[in-house]
């Protein structure tokens, strides 16, 4: 997720789709806190 997390960062533009890929990989991940934590910083 490390990977994604930082392309994700990247995107000049972020959808609903990239937004629901982060959510959906995190949440596989059960990593739910790290994503709040993220999301918070972008």
């Amino acid at each position: 997720m490390g990977d994604a997390y930082n392309l994700f960062v990247e995107m000049l533009v972020r959808n609903r789709m990239s937004w629901n890929v982060m959510i959906k990989g995190f949440s596989q991940e059960y990593d739910c806190e790290n994503f709040r934590q993220r999301e918070q910083e972008t």
